[in-house]
């Protein structure tokens, strides 16, 4: 038995699952279909929230993508990924990353990493970490003992 909740508390939920999940998947596309977004529903267990899914998913979804938290897949009309604005939005954040990791991280001078590779002492080769994907690294990116 669902709860009735009104369009808006609907939007709520549904815009709220939509970002949760292709923030997840990012930055590849998710799949956005009814039956996807009531895997989603019961896998938070919120699925007896919502009545007459298909009548607010559409327009959550389209309201997403005309106000730029989603972007349309070139291949797929069923799949989106998440923009910047939407990353934002979700208060995305990359993962720690792994402790192996820094075997590949050369340096970190003020705020900018550094990847280095060192094939058979022919001499290190250093790419600087750059572009929108800095924004999206938490605080401990890097285990505290970098």
């Amino acid at each position: 038995m669902s709860i009735s909740l009104d369009p808006q508390n609907k939007f709520v939920l549904i815009s709220s699952l939509v970002l949760h999940h292709t923030a997840k998947g990012f930055p590849f596309e998710v799949e956005l279909t009814n039956e996807k977004l009531v895997s989603f529903l019961s896998e938070h267990g919120i699925n007896r929230l919502i009545d007459n899914l298909e009548e607010v998913f559409l327009p959550t979804i389209n309201w997403l993508k005309d106000e730029g938290y989603i972007r349309l897949a070139i291949d797929n009309e069923n799949s989106y990924t998440i923009t910047e604005k939407g990353l934002k939005a979700a208060q995305f954040k990359v993962k720690q990353a792994p402790g192996w990791f820094k075997k590949y991280l050369g340096t970190k001078v003020d705020d900018e990493y550094f990847f280095k590779y060192d094939e058979h002492g022919f001499g290190i080769s250093k790419l600087k970490c750059t572009g929108p994907a800095l924004k999206l690294l938490p605080e401990n990116w890097l285990s505290a003992d970098e």
